[in-house]
């Protein structure tokens, strides 16, 4: 099996990333899954699983990057994938290989095709390659990120050594529930009997409930208290002060500082368990994160920004890191959305800065349509529609000038497209006549 043929295999699975459906989580049925494979859940080390709605993805790559920093083998998964689903799958920052990526999938392929009354999704595939893979690098310990929720997703097979909770906030509405303390609840799922947690500052209504859970599982819970301050900002970076300590990240946005700030804490808990991170590692390891796709700056002239917000909170997040840290005459915004997702809570704050809208939508199914996005659109700026990636940038050429800002966000399904075009398509030698001079 060649690497196009285990994605061909790989992505004929049920996607439920991609596709606009509630799916149907058995979380016995992967368990039995997994033993039959080997029960590579059971020997991957020092396990560490991170949940919640905003955050995760990057909270994860940063601890991820720290005990790297510390000379420990590390294995991270994240999801979803921006171009290649072997940047889910990284052992001390390194993707796995084409060639350890097709042979895994051959090992799975017959375990999967043998199922007679049962099916296996592409993201449990994903976690149980992650799982092999982890198992035969021998890493020291694993960075997990939980795909959706936290009770019943496929990671929550394991038991971590420390569970980490991001900032949590309505999402997924339709698969986790309709109100914080339904979500809160899912998301404690991994939290585990008389383990450690650790939880970036929530709301007082998602407090309660991690305090419950935790009290009813004889979980040590802290919450994530280091105030930071950004001291300095560019747009290759910002420093901070934590703990009277100053930090550099190459990340942009202040909900970034939010998210080292609680890397922060995990690692003092972590060298409370017996790991030894000096802050000598800290340092670097929050200083050289690779974490593309979040406030990822493509060009300068004009600017060319790519983030992937996709719900309410983090749209806010970016709203004002856009205001906070970019410099530009003009917003010229290309969205692209779920159709799960809360389609005006994500487009009006993004609109209000907005000087031209650009709908547009990622190659999935569930992604909405651009002409419902504009029928919804309730803004003041000119707004278009455009069907895909390629030819929104075309339009947005068009538009704006040297010294303007084309910001493309919504999803990362769209970010990950964006970065996937050559180079040429984000250098045209044309611009608008009327903005270039």
């Amino acid at each position: 099996m060649d690497y196009q043929q285990a994605c061909d295999f790989l992505f004929g699975l049920i996607d439920y990333e991609r596709k606009n459906e509630a799916p149907n989580f058995d979380l016995g049925s992967f368990t039995d899954f997994l033993s039959r494979v080997g029960s590579p859940h059971r020997k991957v080390r020092n396990p560490i699983l991170v949940a919640g709605t905003k955050g995760k993805g990057s909270t994860a790559a940063f601890i991820a990057s720290c005990l790297r920093e510390a000379g420990y083998c590390t294995g991270l998964f994240t999801s979803p994938h921006l171009i290649s689903p072997t940047e889910r799958i990284k052992v001390s920052g390194e993707p796995i290989s084409r060639r350890d990526f097709s042979r895994l999938m051959a090992f799975l392929k017959p375990f999967v095709r043998e199922e007679k009354c049962s099916f296996r999704t592409v993201f449990e595939i994903l976690t149980a390659m992650a799982f092999i893979h982890f198992v035969e690098k021998k890493t020291d310990v694993t960075v997990l990120e939980v795909g959706l929720g936290g009770r019943l997703d496929a990671t929550n097979v394991v038991s971590p050594v420390l569970s980490v909770i991001t900032s949590i906030s309505l999402d997924h509405t339709q698969i986790l529930g309709h109100t914080l303390k339904e979500i809160a609840l899912e998301k404690s799922g991994i939290i585990r009997p008389s383990g450690i947690t650790v939880s970036a500052p929530q709301s007082e209504e998602v407090r309660r409930v991690l305090q419950d859970v935790c009290a009813v599982r004889g979980n040590k819970l802290t919450f994530s208290d280091g105030h930071s301050d950004v001291v300095f900002r560019s747009l290759s970076g910002q420093q901070f002060e934590c703990r009277k300590e100053r930090f550099l990240i190459p990340l942009l946005g202040e909900h970034q500082v939010e998210n080292a700030a609680l890397t922060i804490d995990v690692i003092r808990m972590l060298n409370r368990c017996g790991f030894r991170v000096a802050l000598s590692h800290l340092r670097a390891g929050l200083e050289k994160i690779d974490w593309p796709g979040r406030m990822q700056i493509l060009r300068s002239s004009p600017l060319i920004v790519v983030d992937g917000a996709h719900n309410d909170e983090s749209v806010l997040a970016l709203r004002k890191a856009v205001k906070d840290y970019l410099d530009y005459d003009r917003l010229v915004l290309i969205l692209g959305i779920s159709r799960s997702k809360d389609l005006k809570g994500i487009i009006q704050p993004l609109s209000e800065i907005a000087d031209f809208v650009i709908f547009t939508r990622a190659s999935l199914p569930r992604a909405e349509s651009p002409n419902e996005l504009l029928r919804i659109y309730e803004g003041k700026a000119p707004a278009s529609v455009e069907p895909n990636m390629k030819r929104s940038l075309q339009k947005a050429f068009s538009i704006a000038g040297r010294k303007d800002l084309i910001l493309i966000t919504g999803s990362l399904y769209l970010v990950g497209e964006a970065l996937a075009l050559p180079r040429s398509h984000l250098h045209p030698k044309i611009y608008s006549l009327h903005r270039s001079s």
